[in-house]
């Protein structure tokens, strides 16, 4: 879940925990940077930083450009 963009709340990634042994390891942990530190959650801490970003700028992001914080 981002962040709030004026700052009241924080952002939080929420790790699926159902069936864990069904689950490949290394599969986790890439979904976890992806989502996580550097990818997506970081990413919007980000954005809720640059106050100066249009709206639209901060709540519809480019596609190519979020997927390549990913990376």
């Amino acid at each position: 879940m981002a962040p709030a963009l004026d700052g009241s709340r924080p952002g939080t990634y929420f790790v699926p925990v159902q069936n864990p042994h069904t689950r490949l390891r290394i599969i986790e942990e890439a979904t976890a940077f992806h989502e996580a530190v550097p990818g997506h959650h970081f990413e919007n801490a980000r954005i809720a930083m640059l106050g100066d970003l249009p709206l639209l700028r901060r709540k519809a992001p480019l596609g190519a450009f979020s997927e390549g914080w990913a990376l």
